[in-house]
């Protein structure tokens, strides 16, 4: 039985795109974790984005900033109040 290969919009297979996020995250690379979290933002995994997100702040991150993990958390509550406005003014698509 043959996985089915999930894609982002841009035709980026879902799976590179979360790994190449959390290795550009490990590298310090911010635009391309910029790049790639936008990607799957996008292509309607923001959700996801963000438990990753929530699993790299504990696995990777941790005590080494011990407040990054409310500010995740706020960023996450902002992300969703914006999600629900369905502002076509400010929508960045």
């Amino acid at each position: 039985m043959s996985k089915r290969k999930i894609e982002t919009k841009k035709g980026y297979d879902f799976l590179e795109c979360s790994s190449a996020m959390q290795k550009s995250i490990r590298r310090g690379d911010e635009d391309g974790a910029l790049f790639w979290a936008t990607e799957l933002d996008k292509s309607c995994y923001g959700e996801y984005v963000f438990k990753r997100l929530k699993i790299i702040a504990s696995e990777d991150i941790g005590l080494g900033s011990p407040t990054y993990a409310a500010m995740l958390n706020a960023l996450y509550n902002f992300w969703g109040d914006q999600r629900k406005k369905k502002d076509e003014q400010n929508d960045p698509a």
